[in-house]
């Protein structure tokens, strides 16, 4: 038997690639900002869900957008 929906632990997913100029695309990635400024953003992140039965953590996508990101 399936676990229920309100069970799971949920992740986050976390966009490192470039996704265009459009307004939209720019919020949802941190192309172009430095590791340091992600990791102090998704800190929060997790500080806020940290403890919670639904958070699962954090997965990034996608290494090697990862590696790219500035120190």
């Amino acid at each position: 038997m399936a676990t229920p929906p309100a069970q799971r632990a949920m992740w986050i997913g976390v966009e490192t690639d470039y996704l265009g100029t459009d307004p939209s695309a720019t919020k949802q990635t941190f192309y172009g900002f430095t590791r340091t400024a992600m990791e102090t953003q998704l800190s929060k992140v997790t500080s806020a869900y940290d403890g919670s039965t639904a958070y699962a953590g954090l997965a990034v996508h996608d290494e090697a957008g990862y590696a790219a990101l500035a120190p």
